[in-house]
């Protein structure tokens, strides 16, 4: 015998998870040092809602604090990167963070010397394509560091106008200051701003 519907438990919603940085100082989220920076990145890896700070923070005007594990300086690079058409798969970068697949970033890390190779080995070792921004995005939010750019026998700004003309263009197309382009390629500000006389010198010289 099926009981009466009014005595039939509501069922009741799941609570929204809450920020794993509420539980933590505020202010340390606004210290420049290595040290704190280190230690609310960890706070924001291991937060459920990392993504979703990442995804309304980009549009957010950046300001001198970490959200969503990502520096503002890191958050505006990701923000002008995925205008000119480097969109990072946020999902796929989230579970880069899980502790085998952070070895095989930073052995990756290690014996690759461009963010181009890095992407390739993972994209390897994962057996699917992988995007070069989602790979930033993972680096940048386990606290590696890697430059896009490897000089070789070239001048950084050589290699820049040369190799990565057109995401520069794009980049400068979508507003990107000299300083960003500079952090996403890992070259100076002067080899952007060198790299855009020699592009415009070749583009004459043709």
């Amino acid at each position: 015998m099926s009981r009466p519907l009014q005595s039939v438990p509501r069922p009741t919603s799941t609570p929204s998870p809450s920020p794993t940085c509420s539980r933590v100082d505020p202010d340390l989220g606004h210290q420049t040092s290595v040290n704190a920076l280190r230690v609310f990145r960890g706070v924001c890896r291991s937060c459920p809602l990392l993504t979703t700070c990442v995804d309304r923070d980009l549009s957010s005007k950046p300001d001198a604090s970490v959200l969503g594990g990502l520096t503002d300086t890191e958050r505006a690079a990701l923000f002008y990167a995925e205008q000119a058409g480097d969109r990072a798969d946020r999902a796929q970068a989230a579970t880069l963070l899980e502790p085998w697949w952070v070895g095989k970033l930073r052995y990756a890390a290690k014996t690759c010397l461009t963010l181009d190779e890095v992407t390739t080995t993972i994209g390897r070792v994962e057996n699917r394509p992988v995007s070069r921004g989602t790979i930033r995005l993972a680096l940048w939010w386990s606290g590696i560091d890697v430059p896009m750019v490897a000089h070789g026998t070239h001048g950084p700004a050589h290699v820049v106008a040369t190799q990565h003309r057109d995401f520069v263009s794009a980049l400068t197309a979508a507003h990107a200051p000299d300083t960003t382009i500079a952090d996403l390629l890992g070259v100076h500000v002067l080899s952007i701003r060198r790299a855009h006389v020699l592009a415009t010198e070749t583009k004459d010289a043709a």
